[in-house]
């Protein structure tokens, strides 16, 4: 927040301000933009448009590799100014569009097919209309499957860490070949001799498998990387738009994800787990000392120790897990595909972790602890 008078004299300005154009707290800047390194009004001043134009509330400004968004306001004399780091969602949103152009460009080559046009024009009209994953996948399978004259089909997609998140089955394949399938994807080698797989990638990272069963036409690689090249943007697109609903599901105060999202991805990673015999774990952390900190130096003391917290948390689990914040001092931890002796490790990592650990404010050096214990679920009962 900074509070401006008509002349750029500086009111007001807090302290996560100066943070983000990296001024000392202890500054107190005269004109708004000293802030920016500068002498003068700046070229793109917001405040010079917002009088000319009261329409023009709004800007996005790029300060040392970070987007930040500023909105004006007119308070009597004086001036509201209101700062934001939007670098993440800008920069999530120019990706989302630079999938979408991908996907325009993969339709005009499309185009340009005889046979291969109307399948893969309709696939694109079916990801429009359908909203569900399964029946995309459903829809893709089975014009692979069509077009090189195979019975059966099967589609098995992979998180960032390699393990499967999701599988699509047609109905011809039988339970005992889907767990043959799903072991071959897991291993990535022994796969069943009557099925051909190919990798399904964007962004030369591999996001899943196709198996096909015999195919009685000779695969044409070309015209099958036109299938995958879509599959693959359309996951990506999707995992894009996934991060955007999360970014709303994250804890203003640590960064980490919400306990609103717990509730949802718990549920997920269950059935994840039945289905493809993969391990769940879960960590529980509760910050000891919260309320002596808050009651003995300050409100301050008790935030600065949750956010360590959530820092240490993050900083030491694989990206394809989780950290979520329930509330106050409490924390979990949902490790995917991991078994006891990894929770284990995992668990006396943290004990060690926080013994050379400590937060400062002002004169006061407040050492962090917090119990900490886990489950698997190879372990124990849950309810389905």
């Amino acid at each position: 927040i900074m509070v401006i008078d008509a002349d750029y004299n500086v009111v007001f300005a807090n302290n996560y301000l100066k943070k983000l154009f990296t001024i000392p707290t202890s500054a107190n800047l005269k004109r708004c933009y000293n802030y920016r390194k500068r002498i003068s009004p700046c070229k793109d001043c917001i405040f010079r448009n917002f009088k000319s134009d009261e329409t023009k509330n709004k800007l996005v400004i790029d300060e040392r590799e970070k987007k930040l968004t500023c909105s004006i306001f007119q308070i009597e004399d004086r001036y509201l100014l209101l700062y934001s780091d939007t670098t993440k969602e800008i920069s999530l949103i120019t990706e989302i569009k630079q999938q979408q152009a991908d996907l325009q460009k993969a339709n005009i080559k499309i185009a340009e097919q005889n046979d291969i046009l109307k399948r893969l024009s309709d696939i694109n009209i079916q990801i429009g209309i359908l909203k569900d994953m399964e029946g995309i996948l459903e829809r893709i399978t089975e014009s692979i499957m069509d077009t090189f004259s195979s019975k059966k089909g099967a589609v098995l997609l992979k998180n960032e860490k390699g393990h499967i998140e999701y599988a699509y089955f047609s109905k011809e394949i039988e339970s005992t070949e889907q767990e043959q399938l799903i072991a071959a994807a897991k291993q990535e080698k022994d796969r069943p001799i009557a099925y051909i797989a190919w990798q399904i990638k964007n962004k030369d990272q591999i996001s899943g498998e196709l198996f096909l069963y015999r195919p009685e036409k000779i695969v044409d690689e070309s015209v099958m990387d036109l299938f995958l090249t879509q599959t693959g943007i359309y996951l990506e697109n999707t995992k894009l738009q996934k991060k955007l609903e999360e970014a709303a599901q994250i804890d203003g105060l640590t960064g980490v994800f919400n306990r609103y999202y717990l509730d949802k991805k718990f549920k997920e990673e269950i059935s994840l787990s039945e289905r493809f015999d993969q391990p769940l774990s879960l960590i529980l952390v509760d910050v000891n000392g919260l309320k002596e900190a808050n009651d003995e130096i300050g409100h301050e003391a008790g935030d600065l120790l949750i956010k360590e917290t959530a820092t240490i948390l993050k900083n030491n689990v694989s990206h394809s897990d989780f950290v979520f914040r329930l509330g106050g001092d409490e924390f979990v931890i949902l490790l995917v595909d991991c078994p006891e002796y990894h929770l284990n490790i995992m668990v006396d990592m943290f004990k060690e972790l926080q013994n050379d650990h400590f937060v400062s404010l002002e004169e006061h050096r407040i050492p962090l602890h917090f119990s900490i214990g886990g489950a698997c679920s190879t372990s124990v009962e849950y309810d389905k």
